[in-house]
């Protein structure tokens, strides 16, 4: 049994047990680690730990491939410490402690006891270590986890702008369909007063005077 640690587009660390029996990871229903990430095929990859413990991983056929560090795989085992690509999800193995594992016993305490200081040596000003040799494909594979989060937010980014198009496009229509109702009811509103003048003017009813402006002359004999 191996404990797997994977992150999904959401940034959500999530943790899996692994055993003898295959683990499908991709976007299909059936599949025990899912993802709803495009660049996540339905059945990208497959997970299983070996008799010893080793822990394996098979590209099913995946458009975007499976990443062991910097390297594209088919099948290979996964080291620990090594960071796994699939798709979106990184994939890691978690170190478990053996069960007969004890504590180590305190150290006795023992009385202080001066000694004699001796000077150290501090490297001159300005001069600096140098840096240990990198390991094989490590450029290459920093390339990868960044190019792999700047997708991400760009991803997250454009979501935002559809979700924010959606909203105002469902305002927009719930605006139309309220002043296509008040349109309605004016007209029938309309139309009944249209049918009312109609019969009163059947029934012999006098017309009404027209009623003056304040601002049309009066004539005065």
């Amino acid at each position: 049994m191996v404990t797997v640690a994977y992150v999904d587009s959401d940034g959500i660390e999530r943790t899996y047990v692994v055993g003898l029996e295959p683990v499908l990871v991709g976007r299909a229903p059936e599949c025990e680690i899912r993802s709803n990430d495009p660049l996540v095929s339905r059945k990208h990859a497959r997970l299983y730990a070996g008799q010893d413990g080793t822990l394996f991983i098979e590209d099913l056929g995946s458009a975007n491939g499976v990443f062991v560090g910097p390297n594209r795989v088919q099948i290979s085992s996964i080291p620990m410490g090594a960071v796994v690509v699939v798709g979106s999800l990184r994939f890691r193995q978690l170190a478990v402690a053996p069960a007969t594992a004890q504590a180590p016993a305190p150290a006795p305490i023992q009385p202080y006891v001066p000694r004699r200081t001796h000077a150290v040596l501090l490297p001159e000003r300005g001069a600096t270590t140098p840096a240990p040799d990198a390991a094989p494909g490590a450029d290459a594979y920093a390339m990868l986890i960044h190019l792999l989060d700047v997708e991400r937010k760009a991803r997250r980014t454009v979501e935002d702008e559809r979700d924010a198009y959606g909203a105002r496009m469902a305002e927009l229509h719930a605006q139309l369909a309220s002043a296509t109702a008040s349109l309605a009811a004016a007209e029938a509103l309309i139309a009944a007063l249209s049918r009312a003048i109609a019969e009163l003017r059947e029934r012999g009813a006098p017309e009404m005077p027209p009623v003056a402006s304040e601002h049309e002359p009066t004539l005065t004999k």
